[in-house]
């Protein structure tokens, strides 16, 4: 299969690398409206801006689109997304071969699931949801549409996390919280309690700092 990758920075070139070396697929193309058309990244050409990722696949330069827009944007690309999404175009879905997701749990199409992350029973993920190194989505939990875990993230049961969330490493949240849309959490903080709104909370229990 011949996968194309909306951005062309850091995490493109991650995700590039997985699909490259622990699948069959190929990735054949990037988008990016902030980089040269014609240039390459890794050697793979990069086509244009996401206005012209509609036109390759009519003419069917990929098959399937992922998109590797960072934390620092997350409700662009849930707009990204949405948009292509309107236009038909399939999204590739990667699980890392070393990843453990239970039978029951359902990832959304777009998410891209990292080396040693562990879904547990009856999780529920969203589209274009990035799970990072290691983290931990305990049992009958759900997360929400364009949200970025990084890594050693722990989530326990019965969670639910909104949209467009961007959870810092090693961050840990207890069982039966919700945290609204919007949201960040800095590195090694403790959620205790639901977060209803958005915002940037930081500390051991987290606090609203802005």
């Amino acid at each position: 299969m011949n996968i194309a990758i909306i951005g062309a920075g850091d995490l493109a070139i991650q995700i590039a690398h997985f699909i490259k070396n622990d699948t069959s697929d190929n990735v054949t193309c990037f988008f990016d409206d902030y980089k040269e058309k014609g240039s390459t990244l890794k050697g793979v050409k990069i086509y244009g801006g996401i206005s012209e990722v509609l036109e390759h696949y009519e003419k069917g330069f990929f098959d399937k689109v992922i998109c590797a827009i960072g934390y620092n944007h997350l409700n662009e690309k849930k707009r990204i997304c949405e948009s292509l999404l309107a236009h038909n175009i399939p999204f590739y879905t990667f699980i890392h071969s070393s990843a453990i997701v239970d039978i029951s749990a359902t990832i959304g199409e777009g998410s891209v699931i990292y080396p040693g992350v562990i879904i547990d029973q009856r999780v529920v993920i969203g589209t274009n949801t990035i799970l990072n190194l290691g983290v931990i989505v305990s049992h009958d939990t759900k997360i929400g549409c364009s949200n970025f875990l990084a890594p050693n993230v722990t989530i326990a049961g019965f969670c639910n996390i909104g949209d467009c969330c961007n959870i810092g490493m090693t961050v840990t949240v207890i069982d039966n919280v919700t945290v609204t849309s919007n949201v960040r959490v800095g590195a090694s903080s403790l959620v205790l309690r639901s977060i209803n709104i958005d915002g940037l909370y930081v500390g051991s229990p987290c606090v609203k700092i802005k």
